[in-house]
This record gives C-alpha cells, structure tokens and sequence, in this order.
C-alpha cells in the first residue's frame, strides 16, 4: 500500500480523499484544527488524522511549539522508513521546511515524490535568493519539477525572477511537484530485472545432418 504524508489541511481534504480513493494509507497533520471537517467519516478510509504541525523546531526548543514535529519525528512515530509521497501546504513555512530536509539528506534519501505549495518571499522588487538557492538545491539533490500552476486567486502580488528562469514575472504562490529521480531509476531497474526474468527462454534447434552423406 502507498503511504503519503499530508501536511497542512484546514477545511480541505479533497487531496487526502483522493489519494485514499486510490487505495493510499494518509497520514493527514494539522495543529490549527480540531477536527476533520465533519461530513468526512475516517472510519470508512484510510486517513489518520494527528494534531500536529510539522515545521523547524527552535533552539532552545519554545514549549508553546509542543504541536510541531519535525518530519524526522512523523518518520520515526510511524516507524516508515520511506514515503511514496509529502504533500506540504504550511503557509510560509515550506522554506524552511525545505531547507533543513534538504540540509540532512531526508528528502532525498525518504521520499518519492512530494506537492507543496510556495509562497515566494520579496527581495526589493524580485524573489528572494534564499527561496531561488532552495529550489536550485532541490534539483542538484535529484528531484525534478513536474507540475507547477500559479496560485493566482490567494496570491495576486506579482514578483520578478533572474532573467535565466526564462519568465521575468512569477505569482507570489505557485503549487509545484518535484519526483524524486533516484526512485525513478530504481523503478525502472526493477521492472527492466523483472521483464528479463520473465522472458521465456528460447532455444535453437540444431540442424540434422542428412544420413546419406
């Protein structure tokens, strides 16, 4: 069964009920709630719900933060060692989120493929470069962009990016998708191992020498 981490839910669970519909075990997180939106009965899926923020913990660690975890702690709690997919939707806080998951190898080495959506921070009148160097850094550790779509109705605010990203305005929100490369191969190496041992074998028959010669 696919285990996918949703993080950030509010009154929308559209994304976990869609990926439970196609036969995925959720994890949903949110601290801001208390309760899943009503006219959604768990006991008929397969979403567990946790009040919990997933963020960057301070140091010294701030006790009115006892709801946040870290995406180490949601790994550990729930004993996986690796998730087919992280859904991110913490209103700023993916920066960081990012930064320290690409600093301690987790995203690369635990996670298939992951959605979030980003909120651009300004620089003067552009991005700002600690949000480009993430998203560089997201590509060097081998995830690749997939889908992006501009977030245009919560984010009208336009900015402007490096004339190298080939787009000189960007909407302040975009939701976006990376894959991560290094499963793909290992996909790919799997069925290409699989096929070859299912390929029947073949043998050539040997030509009959002619008995009158």
């Amino acid at each position: 069964m696919c285990v996918v981490y949703s993080v950030g839910l509010a009154d929308d669970i559209s994304f976990d009920l869609a990926v439970d519909a196609l036969g995925c075990e959720v994890f949903a997180y949110d601290h801001t709630i208390g309760h899943l939106p009503p006219t959604i009965d768990t006991l008929t899926n397969n979403i567990k719900w946790t009040q919990w923020g997933v963020g960057v913990l301070p140091e010294p660690p701030n006790p009115q933060q006892k709801y946040i975890k870290t995406f180490i702690d949601l790994l550990e709690t729930n004993a996986h060692e690796y998730i087919d997919m992280l859904k991110i939707d913490i209103e700023g806080s993916e920066w960081a989120f990012l930064r320290e998951n690409l600093d301690n190898g987790e995203l690369k080495k635990r996670v298939g493929q992951f959605c979030l959506e980003i909120h651009f921070e300004s620089q003067g009148h552009g991005v700002s470069e600690s949000n480009i160097m993430v998203l560089e850094d997201l590509v060097h550790s081998g995830f690749e962009l997939y889908y992006r779509s501009d977030n245009y109705i919560a984010c009208p605010q336009v900015y402007w990016l490096p004339p190298e990203f080939g787009v000189e305005g960007v909407r302040r929100c975009h939701n976006i998708c990376y894959i991560n490369k290094r499963f793909i191969a290992k996909v790919e190496s799997v069925e290409t191992k699989t096929k070859t041992a299912k390929k029947p074998k073949t043998f050539k028959k040997k030509a009959k020498t002619p008995s009158h010669i």
